[in-house]
């Protein structure tokens, strides 16, 4: 928040509350036990000087949860902090485009992760379907959506999922080939369970540009820290995004 706001967004905080019902690993009491409580929640949106005054015609999107593990440390390095850098990044570099700017909404969602193994239609996604209910009956919605996910890990792989909206898959396909990171960017075989539903469900076509987690074999271990980052792949990623607001956002 501290760095938007000095970056001239204004941040706008949405919390909120959830019943969590989950099994979550711990091996220190041999496997997996009831989590049962009440969560806090906050979502944290962005928007450009005065675009409250605008429609907003897109949004770039991250999460900003760690997975919560109760018997080791879990950083979360590429999941999601590498995508978190890469916007803040953007939105400096937006700053000096206004006109493209007012036009976006900056969303970093809570609760992305599940508590229990994986994320499930009752486990995980928290901050995205909160955050999609109030686009749900608007008059005008957002042309788009593009959600950063694990983004920043050497020998960058990236595989969107297979049911994305074809117009943003042919916008992706033509930035990466503009980067020439082409070989980078792969449709995977199957879709996906990430916050770029819930947007989808809301009526806002969206891309979840996710790295291939079914490949990594640090993925949510404690090897997902600094060590992963690789300074080239987040380059990339970052030169494809703007590549894409660029197509989408014409200044």
């Amino acid at each position: 928040t501290a760095q938007l706001e000095q970056l001239g967004w204004e941040v706008t905080p949405q919390t909120f509350s959830r019943k969590v019902n989950a099994f979550v690993q711990d091996q220190r009491q041999g496997g997996l036990i009831p989590f049962r409580r009440e969560m806090r929640f906050t979502n944290l949106i962005a928007r450009f000087g005065d675009s409250a005054e605008n429609d907003i015609e897109g949004l770039l999107c991250a999460h900003i949860d760690s997975k919560l593990y109760l018997d080791r440390t879990f950083l979360g390095a590429d999941d999601a902090a590498s995508a978190v850098g890469v916007i803040l990044e953007l939105a400096r570099q937006l700053k000096e485009h206004p006109g493209m700017a007012t036009r976006l909404e900056l969303v970093f969602f809570d609760g992305e992760e599940a508590f229990g193994q994986n994320i499930s239609p009752s486990d995980g996604l928290y901050g995205s379907k909160h955050y999609a209910r109030v686009w749900q009956g608007a008059a005008h919605k957002p042309g788009f959506g593009i959600v950063l996910d694990m983004i920043g890990h050497k020998n960058l792989q990236i595989r969107y999922p297979s049911d994305t909206p074809v117009f943003l898959e042919k916008v992706l396909l033509e930035a990466a080939r503009a980067a020439d990171a082409s070989e980078r960017f792969k449709r995977g075989p199957n879709p996906i369970m990430d916050d770029h539903v819930a947007l989808n469900g809301a009526g806002i076509p969206s891309i979840d540009v996710i790295g291939d987690f079914s490949q990594f074999p640090w993925w949510h271990t404690s090897r997902d820290n600094l060590r992963l980052i690789s300074r080239d792949s987040l380059e990339i990623t970052l030169q494809v995004t703007w590549e894409m607001l660029n197509a989408l956002l014409p200044d």
